[in-house]
C-alpha cells in the first residue's frame, strides 16, 4: 500500500510540475519575438485622372481620405469570412479544453487501474467507498475519472488561450495531441520510478503507515 501511495502522490506532483513547466515554456515561445505592427499610409502621388503632378496640399488631402476610408471599412463592415474565423477560433478553443480533460481522464484511468492491482486497499480503505465493491476495476475507473477531470480543465483554459490568441501562428487541437502524449509518457515514467522507490523503502522498513490506516 505504501508503494501505491508513493506511486499516486509522485504521479500527481510530477504531472503538476510537468504541466506547469510545459505551459510556461509554451507561453514564452508564444509571445517571444512579437512585434507591434503599425499602419503607415502610403502618400498619394497621382489623382484618379492623370492630369499631371499634384501639389503637396492635394497629396495630404488624398492621404487623409485614404486612411479614413480604410479605417471605416475595418470597423463597420462585418464580413462573412470574419464570422467564420471567429467561429473556428471558438470551436478550436473548446476542442483544446476538451482534449486536455480527455487526456487527463485517460491517464488517470490507466494509472488507477495499475494502482488498484498493486494494492486495492488504496481505494477500499484509503478513499471513501463510492461504489460498494472490493474489486480493482470499478474503483480504478471511478477514481480515475473523479480525480483527474478537473486537473485537465484547469490547465486546459490557459492552454487554449495561449494556443488561439495572439499574433503568432495558431495551434489547433490536433497539433497538441503529440506534445500531450509526450508529456503523459514522461509522467508515466516518473510515476513508475516513484512506485519502485516506494516499494524498496517499504520493504526495508524505511517508511511505514501510521494512524487509522495502519490499524485496518
Amino acid at each position: 500500500m505504501i508503494a501505491a501511495i508513493y506511486w499516486n502522490l509522485e504521479s500527481f506532483e510530477s504531472f503538476r510540475i510537468s504541466l506547469t513547466s510545459s505551459v510556461a515554456l509554451w507561453l514564452m515561445a508564444r509571445w517571444h519575438g512579437q512585434t507591434n505592427k503599425t499602419f503607415v499610409p502610403t502618400p498619394c502621388t497621382k489623382t484618379r485622372f492623370d492630369t499631371g503632378p499634384i501639389t503637396p496640399n492635394q497629396r495630404l488631402q488624398w492621404s487623409r481620405v485614404t486612411v479614413r476610408f480604410r479605417m471605416g471599412n475595418q470597423h463597420t463592415r462585418p464580413t462573412e469570412p470574419f464570422r467564420s474565423v471567429s467561429q473556428s477560433t471558438l470551436m478550436q478553443f473548446l476542442a483544446i479544453i476538451v482534449l486536455s480533460i480527455l487526456a487527463c481522464i485517460t491517464f488517470g484511468v490507466v494509472h488507477d487501474q495499475i494502482t488498484a492491482r498493486i494494492c486495492v486497499e488504496y481505494f477500499t480503505i484509503g478513499h471513501p467507498r463510492v461504489i460498494p465493491t472490493d474489486g480493482p476495476t470499478i474503483p480504478g475507473f471511478v477514481w480515475g475519472i473523479n480525480a483527474t477531470w478537473w486537473v485537465g480543465a484547469i490547465p486546459g483554459i490557459p492552454l487554449a488561450t495561449i494556443a488561439r490568441i495572439g499574433a503568432r501562428p495558431k495551434r489547433t487541437a490536433g497539433s497538441l495531441i503529440r506534445p500531450m502524449a509526450a508529456l503523459f509518457g514522461c509522467n508515466a515514467m516518473l510515476a513508475l520510478l516513484a512506485g519502485f522507490i516506494g516499494y524498496i523503502a517499504a520493504s526495508n522498513g524505511w517508511v511505514w503507515l501510521v494512524g487509522s490506516i495502519a490499524e485496518m
